[in-house]
C-alpha cells in the first residue's frame, strides 16, 4: 500500500443503539459491576467448517460426485468464493496448511498491490475434497503476534484500537465474546466488581426494556466510547518496527493476517462513492480483525494484546488454485490516499 495511513478496519460488531430508562455515568474506563441477565457469547456454528468430500469412486475425477458435508447436516448454499488468481509465474514466499479447515494459505506477490505481498487460500486436497464452507468468525490466523502500541500510526499496517460498541466481538480467555460480556466477566472473576476498558469510557444503562432479571436485580447494559486516556492505541506489527528486511522464517501463521489487501479498491477503476465501495467490499473482502484482550491487574481494566484475523462471513472455497483474499480498509482510508495523491 502506498501511504503510511491508519487502516480503518471494521471489527466484528453487531451494532445498534441501546434503549434505556435512565443512564448512570462513571469515571472514564471503569464499570461498577451489577447483576444482570447475561447475553449469549458468540458461538461458532456447529462443528466448524463444512467439508464436502468426493466419493472414493470419483476422487480426483473432474465433476465427480461428493458424499456430503462433514460435519453438518446438508452442507451450505453459499456461492463459492471467486478472487484474484495467483499468476503461475509468481513465487510463494511462505505457506501453511490449516488442517481443521482443509485450506492452504500462502504469501505471494499481491495481484492488487504488486509492490507488496498478498494472502492467498486454496483447498488443501482438491482431489479428495470438493468444497469447504468456513463459518463466519472462524479463526484464520494472527495479524501479528509481536508488535508494540504507539501514540501514532507507523507504516501502512498499523491498526487502531477503537471499539465501536459493547457488542463488538473480542477474544477473551480463549473465547469469542462481546466486549461488554468480557468486561463483566473480568469484573466478576478478576476485578472485585470493577473493571474498565483501556482507551474507552464505559457508561452503564440501567433499566431498559428488560427491567429486572429473574432474581429481581436491575438489568444493565454498557455503552462504549473511545476516549483519549493516554493509552497509545496504535498497534504496529513487529516486522514494521524492526525496519530490516524480513526472512522466510519471519513469516508464520501468527502474522499472515497483516498481508491481506483491500480487494474492493482498484486505482484503475476505483469506486465512485462510499455505497459502491461498501458493496464491493461486502462481495470481495472476506477477512476482518478481532482483538485479543487480557486483564491488567494494575490498571483493573481490559487491554488489547494483539489482533487476529477471522472470516467475516460464511465463505465457501472450491478452488484448487490459490486465490487472493482480502480485508476492508474503509472508504475514509482510500479517500485520504486519493486526496494526498492529488497534492
Amino acid at each position: 500500500l502506498p501511504l503510511p495511513l491508519l487502516l480503518s478496519f471494521v471489527l466484528c460488531a453487531a451494532g445498534g443503539a441501546h434503549d434505556a430508562a435512565r443512564r448512570s455515568h462513571r469515571p472514564a474506563g471503569f464499570l461498577l459491576h451489577r447483576r444482570r441477565r447475561r447475553s449469549p457469547a458468540f458461538v461458532l456454528p456447529g462443528g466448524g467448517a463444512i467439508i464436502r468430500r468426493r466419493s472414493s469412486a470419483a476422487a480426483g475425477a473432474a465433476g465427480g460426485e461428493d458424499d456430503g458435508a462433514r460435519p453438518g447436516d446438508g452442507g451450505s448454499s453459499s456461492s463459492p468464493y471467486v478472487g484474484p488468481i495467483l499468476p503461475p509465474e509468481s513465487e510463494l514466499v511462505a505457506g501453511v496448511s490449516l488442517g481443521e479447515l482443509s485450506l492452504d494459505l500462502a504469501l505471494a506477490p499481491s495481484t492488487v498491490s504488486p509492490a507488496g505481498l498478498g494472502l492467498y487460500a486454496r483447498l488443501s486436497d482438491p482431489d479428495g475434497v470438493s468444497s469447504v464452507t468456513v463459518p463466519a468468525l472462524a479463526l484464520l490466523g494472527g495479524y501479528s503476534r509481536e508488535g508494540t502500541f504507539e501514540s501514532s500510526d507507523v507504516g501502512d499496517k498499523t491498526v487502531g484500537f477503537a471499539l465501536r460498541d459493547a457488542d463488538t466481538g473480542v477474544f477473551y480467555e480463549r473465547r469469542l465474546v462481546s466486549v461488554g460480556d468480557a468486561v463483566r466477566s473480568a469484573a466478576e472473576t478478576e476485578g472485585d466488581g470493577m473493571c474498565g476498558l483501556i482507551g474507552h469510557e464505559l457508561r452503564l444503562i440501567e433499566g431498559g426494556e428488560e427491567g429486572e432479571d429473574e432474581d429481581g436485580a436491575p438489568t444493565t447494559a454498557i455503552e462504549v466510547e473511545p476516549v483519549d486516556d493516554g493509552f497509545p492505541r496504535y498497534f504496529v506489527p513487529e516486522l514494521v518496527n524492526r525496519g530490516t528486511a524480513a526472512t522466510d522464517e519471519d513469516y508464520t501463521v501468527q502474522n499472515f493476517g497483516q498481508f491481506c489487501n483491500d480487494l474492493a479498491w482498484n486505482y484503475d477503476d476505483p469506486p465512485s462513492e462510499a455505497e459502491e465501495y461498501a458493496a464491493r467490499s461486502d462481495e470481495m473482502n472476506v477477512v476482518q480483525l478481532v482483538w485479543r484482550m487480557e486483564y491488567d491487574p494494575e490498571g483493573r481494566c481490559l487491554r488489547p494484546s494483539w489482533p487476529v484475523s477471522v472470516f467475516g462471513r460464511d465463505v465457501t472455497f472450491d478452488n484448487a488454485e490459490f486465490m487472493e483474499i482480502g480485508t476492508r480498509y474503509g472508504w475514509a482510508y482510500w479517500q485520504a490516499t486519493v486526496d494526498l495523491d492529488k497534492i
